[in-house]
């Protein structure tokens, strides 16, 4: 998965590379609630991505 679907709602590339960090980060946040201090593996964060970013396109929509 990659950010890739983000390119229309975006205006520039710098903007674009900004929600794929934001997306990284907020990935991070949901597994460590979900998997906790175990830690989890890089492989992993590829399949929570639609739903971070998902979770920020909503509320960054909500906050217009």
């Amino acid at each position: 998965m990659s950010i890739q679907p983000l390119g229309p709602r975006v205006p520039d590339l710098a903007t674009g590379a900004g929600w794929g960090v934001l997306v990284h980060h907020e990935v991070g946040r949901i597994l460590a609630h979900v998997v906790g201090e175990l830690g989890f593996l890089a492989r992993e964060i590829g399949d929570r991505v639609p739903a971070a970013a998902q979770r920020l396109l909503v509320g960054a929509d909500g906050a217009r």
